[in-house]
This record gives C-alpha cells, structure tokens and sequence, in this order.
C-alpha cells in the first residue's frame, strides 16, 4: 500500500458544530470553523534489502551468462568466417584487402574463405564463454554488481548483466574488469592448439594440414603451441579494452524496461560496436604477432624477435614497418569486429533477456 501525501482539508458546519473537545472542566466547542486541519502523513513503508547473493548463486548466473555469450557465438563465427579469413590472411602477408580477396579466391573459390571453419566452430565459442563468464564473475565478486529485478514483482533479487539498479560496489569497475580479463586470458590457454590449427587453414588452405602434421612431426605437440605468449596478450588486450567499454556504457546508458525489446537490441548494438572497435584498435598488434608465429614456414620454430624483424623488414623498414606490426588488416578487422561486436552483443543480451524472462 502506498503512503498517502500530506494533505489540508477544510471542516465544514456541520462537521464543527458538533466536533468537541474533552478536557476535565467539561466539554466546549472548537472554534474557528473555517480553519483547515492538516492530515498527517502516513509513514514510509520500510525498504527491505536486497539478500546478500553467495558464491554458489554467483557462479551459476555467471555460468548461464556465459553459455549466452558461447552460444550466440556460434551465429557470428557462421556469417563472418569469411571475413576473418581475409584478415587474417592480411596480418600474416601484409596485404590490401582487394588483393587479398583475389589471391584466396583463386585458391578454391568461396571455400577457401571457410577453411578453418570447423576449428574456429569449436575455439571461438569456448573464448567467448570464458570471456563472458570471467567478466561476470569478476563483477559480481569484485565489484559487488548486485542487480535488483527492474521489472515484475516480487521481493527476489537477480545478478543480470547489467539491468536493474547496482546496490552494491566494491572495487573500482576498471579494476574488477581488469581481474575478469585476467581469468580470460588464462582460459584462453585451453584453445590455443584449436586457434592455431584454424589460423594456419585460413593462411595455407587445403595444405594447412599437412604444414601442421611437419611442424609436429618436427618439434613434438608444443608446436601446437606457437603463438601462446602473443595470443595470451591478444586476449588480455581484447578482453580487457571490449568489457571496460562495455560495462561502463551498460553502467552509464538509460536502461530499458520489460517489454521495450527494440530499444533494449538498439542499445544492446551501440554497446556492441562501440566496445569492438576500442578492442580492436587497441589489440591488432598482439593479432598480427600470434598469426605470424602461428602461420610462419620454419618447422623448427620462429622467435617473437626475429617474427618482429621480418613484419618490419616485408613492410618497409622504419617507421613505415613499424606500424605495419600495428596497423596490418586494422581497417578490416574493425569493420568486422564492430559488426561481429553487434551482433553479438544483440544476440547475447537477447539470450539473457529471455532466461531472465526480461523480454
């Protein structure tokens, strides 16, 4: 029940003739009948708090986020292989992406854009469900992102990624953020033989196989391993820029309620966008790097050094070589990682937004 405002009412005649006051000298009359009485208030109703959410609740809704963010993924990986074969076929021979598309197109036609597909169906899903798990958790743990339901009834609370008003906080957001890309950098270790099996489909094609069956043959099963340091750091510098973005934008932005499905997807895209882009510019180095190791043609290994020296000497020594390190297939991969961002982020929060029933 609601508390009713304070509020004057005037007491009429009637009402005054007969209004009394009892006192021990009797009884007599109230006077000045035209005067206006006020109401007191009702009194607040008390607010209980949220319950405090335990490490159990915690890792289940972060478990279930991150399952969403696997999950949609999967649609991403399957509409955008194409493009993420080009690019990375631009960061391991420095190439335009026009020229890039004609030499794979010789190669095999539309398959050729796809080798690789079956390794990246399997790694980039994994990624994903550690990247938003790890976030999740660290905002729970770490930052105490408390959420109470926004919509519906009920005196329940909810951890949801974002929605509902923060009740509590702990660490700064940019340092929990920092702890969750943390653990996703180290989950990203699990895929690294994945990562470099599709990345080395996506450079060599049909043979990329066979280059990878030498390599083993050559060093053992760390071969596989080529490229762990520069994609450890890939994913910490892809991780940390992309979720800081995205939580201080899910933080800062006006929130959408139940039943408000196309605002909530509009601004579910922005976030989306805008968090890619900042990931992307800020690590295509580490990219270009870990393709390079992973993709190079030396069956006895190549150092992260001696990897560096060749990226600069192929693209034109000095500086002009330098940001060839940074810069090779930039312009593409924003473009993807902006529209793959997007999607993702669409179809993620959709994902969530129906298992909180939220829609």
């Amino acid at each position: 029940m609601t508390a009713a405002p304070a509020t004057t009412a005037p007491l009429n005649a009637a009402a005054a003739a007969a209004a009394t006051q009892q006192d021990g000298a009797g009884v007599f009359q109230v006077d000045n009948v035209d005067s206006e009485v006020e109401q007191p208030a009702a009194p607040a109703a008390a607010v209980a708090p949220a319950p405090a959410v335990t490490a159990r609740e915690a890792l289940r809704h972060s478990f279930t986020v991150g399952l969403s963010g696997g999950g949609a993924t999967v649609f991403s990986v399957a509409t955008m292989m194409w493009l993420h074969t080009i690019i990375t076929y631009q960061q391991r021979h420095g190439t335009k992406f026009g020229e890039t598309c004609k030499i794979l197109w010789r190669q095999g036609g539309p398959r050729r854009f796809y080798r690789g597909v079956l390794p990246s169906l399997a790694s980039a899903p994994l990624c994903r469900f550690g990247d938003t798990l790890s976030n999740e958790l660290a905002m729970v743990w770490f930052h105490g992102q408390q959420q109470r339901r926004s919509s519906g009834g009920g005196s329940g609370t909810t951890i949801s990624g974002g929605r509902g008003d923060r009740v509590d906080t702990k660490l700064p957001v940019w340092v929990a953020t920092f702890l969750g890309s943390m653990g996703a950098a180290a989950f990203h270790a699990v895929v690294v033989p994945l990562d470099t099996y599709k990345v080395i489909m996506q450079v060599d094609g049909k043979e990329g196989l066979a280059v990878m069956k030498k390599r083993i043959a050559t060093r053992g099963p760390v071969a596989v391993y080529d490229g762990a340091l520069a994609f450890a750091g890939g994913s910490l510098m892809g991780h940390y820029p992309w979720y800081l973005t995205y939580n201080l934008l899910e933080q800062s932005l006006p929130r959408t309620r139940k039943g408000e499905g196309r605002s909530r997807r509009a601004r579910s895209a922005f976030i989306g966008a805008a968090a890619s882009i900042v990931s992307a510019a800020a690590s295509n180095a580490f990219r270009v790097l870990k393709v390079y190791r992973q993709s190079h043609d030396r069956p006895d290994g190549l150092s992260y050094a001696k990897s560096i020296k060749q990226i600069i000497k192929k693209d034109g020594g000095g500086t002009r070589g330098v940001l060839g390190v940074f810069g090779r297939g930039l312009g593409g991969r924003v473009a993807a990682s902006s529209l793959q961002g997007l999607v993702f982020n669409m179809i993620w929060q959709e994902m969530a937004a129906w298992s909180n029933d939220e829609r």
